[in-house]
């Protein structure tokens, strides 16, 4: 055999042979750094891949909402603390109500109690010797007070409507009809409150109770939401000369109600 490889074709040929076992030789080497230069630029080019992205309009609609939804949230937060705030007020006027209600009424039991004390004592110290028991009238008056004094209203209205209608010329008839319209105004029953006031204003202006009885109808009006009947007599009360305390009073439930009526027209 002439190994010589004088000729260019036997070389060429000899040249592609040797590559040839080369290759065969050893598969795992260029095969797989090709292959993994491969996937390299794949995972590379995909890396590089921008993220899809809104188109403008589609991100105006999504702010609008955004900021609708915020609106929506606000309003319903401002409505929720409004509707607690009125329930707070309505709790605040009928505890001021109550507490009127009963330092009203024990001022003026007080009072009245104190003054049957005295006029007890002096009818005693008159005719110690001589033993009296208390006409019926005064009887039944006094049973009627004291139902009122121990919170028994029911009883004291009904036991003082019977002693006006037994003992129509009483000295205190007057007074009769107050303590029964205390006792339904205590009661919340504002309407037959009224009714009393004003028998006792129509029947006995001149009584010491026609003072407080044209107060307590106004605030029985008050009461009743009836702010234009209420107005009206408060105002005549302080067109008048009333008492210090009663102008006192006066005056401040009238801006009571200004405020209210300002706060709701539709009164």
């Amino acid at each position: 055999m002439d190994l010589s490889l004088g000729r260019p074709a036997c070389r060429f040929s000899f040249c592609l042979a040797l590559l040839g076992v080369l290759i065969v030789a050893s598969p795992a080497g260029h095969g797989s750094l090709l292959s993994s230069d491969g996937e390299n630029q794949a995972e590379t080019k995909e890396a590089k891949q921008p993220e899809p992205k809104l188109p403008e309009e589609a991100k105006k609609q999504i702010k609008r909402l955004q900021e609708r939804v915020a609106q929506l949230e606000e309003k319903a937060k401002n409505k929720a603390v409004k509707a607690q705030l009125q329930e707070l007020a309505k709790r605040v006027r009928l505890l001021e109500r109550k507490f009127f209600e009963v330092t009203s009424l024990s001022e003026s039991a007080v009072q009245e109690a104190r003054e049957q004390a005295q006029r007890r004592e002096q009818a005693s110290s008159d005719d110690k010797k001589e033993q009296k028991a208390p006409p019926e009238a005064e009887k039944a008056y006094n049973k009627a007070f004291s139902a009122l004094t121990e919170g028994n209203y029911d009883e004291a209205a009904k036991k003082f409507q019977q002693f006006i209608k037994d003992h129509p010329d009483s000295s205190k008839v007057a007074q009769a009809h107050y303590w029964q319209a205390e006792a339904f105004y205590i009661r919340e029953e504002y309407a037959d409150a009224v009714e009393q006031y004003k028998k006792l204003i129509d029947n006995f202006p001149n009584s010491d109770k026609a003072e407080p009885a044209n107060y307590k109808m106004a605030y029985s009006y008050y009461h009743l939401d009836d702010y234009r009947s209420a107005r009206k007599k408060l105002l005549k009360i302080l067109d008048g000369e009333p008492r210090s305390d009663i102008k006192k009073k006066s005056q401040s439930l009238l801006e009571k109600i200004r405020k209210e009526i300002s706060e709701n027209p539709e009164n």
